[in-house]
């Protein structure tokens, strides 16, 4: 089993200062405003001679390369168990084996009391950073092909600089992407509780029924993602405050629309448009608006 072993460092940031607003660097594949989750970074290495024997079996065609999935693995335990099928217990177990084995930091400390300290992180284990397993990579074009982002952290002299690369890159990584999605919850949080404020029925909405139709309502489901928890709700809260003031059949040939609409068909995104306008018009009772709208959906068909 061969994995890097994280210590996690507490920073102070100024309220004002985000791990969201800081540009991950060295992202080759991905989107560093958006991350996804699942990680490969890898370093350069030139030298590999003066390094110790573990370290240098870590080394693949000149790369050291880091994997981890901080998606679907969240703590630590679920790390050991999803990757080497071990308990958390038994995965501290092997790393102060590992360690011991080779030169890193926790061999230079009694065995004892480092099993002891290591032992006592159990209850702590939720919040600590989750390893990064040693993968082998052949090139930069082809980590290219893996399944998330890909970063290069540059070339190293000294194996041993490539290595602290690879330890520290993971951890920056897992805070932003924590913090993006601890941000993005927030967001839609406020999104929905936002929503919930204004999805009563048309009939007892105090604002400008047009208004919240084309601006607000239909936009929240043509600007969410495919299939997205967010689209079902926004797709709800439309036809909740659609459907008491609508036929079933009129109010499914509007929702044909959406999907059609959501693909760019311009055609169609004026249809909806002006269907959402006539059951505006029709609710203010504004009998003008109305022949206009008949007239330019007539020109439509």
């Amino acid at each position: 089993m061969a994995f890097i072993f994280m210590v996690s460092v507490a920073i102070k940031m100024g309220k004002g200062l985000y791990f969201a607003d800081m540009e991950l660097a060295r992202i080759i594949k991905g989107d560093a405003t958006r991350l996804d989750g699942r990680l490969l970074a890898f370093a350069h290495v030139a030298n590999t001679q003066a390094s110790p024997e573990h370290l240098q079996g870590m080394v693949h065609n000149g790369f050291l390369a880091v994997q981890g999935n901080y998606r679907d693995q969240r703590t630590l335990a679920e790390f050991f168990q999803s990757e080497f099928g071990l308990s958390l217990e038994r995965g501290i177990e092997e790393v102060i084996d590992q360690n011991q084995e080779g030169a890193g930091l926790e061999s230079a400390l009694d065995p004892d009391l480092v099993r002891d300290r290591l032992r006592s992180m159990k209850d702590a284990a939720g919040s600590m950073p989750i390893p990064a397993k040693i993968v082998s990579v052949e090139s930069p074009e082809s980590a290219l092909h893996f399944e998330g982002d890909v970063a290069d952290l540059g070339h190293f002299d000294d194996l041993a600089f490539a290595h602290m690369a690879v330890n520290a890159y993971p951890i920056l990584y897992q805070a932003i992407y924590r913090q993006q999605e601890l941000l993005e919850l927030q967001g839609r949080i406020e999104s929905l509780l936002d929503q919930s404020q204004t999805s009563r029925p048309m009939s007892t909405f105090a604002g400008d029924v047009e208004e919240h139709l084309l601006h607000t309502l239909l936009p929240n489901i043509l600007y969410a993602g495919d299939n997205s928890e967010e689209a079902r709700h926004a797709l709800a809260v439309f036809e909740d405050f659609l459907r008491p003031h609508l036929t079933e059949a009129d109010l499914e040939a509007m929702l044909a629309l959406i999907p059609v609409v959501r693909l760019g068909d311009t055609g169609s995104r004026r249809k909806l448009d002006l269907l959402l306008r006539r059951v505006a018009a029709l609710h203010r009772e504004d009998y003008k608006a109305l022949d206009v709208i008949r007239h330019d959906l007539d020109a439509l068909n």
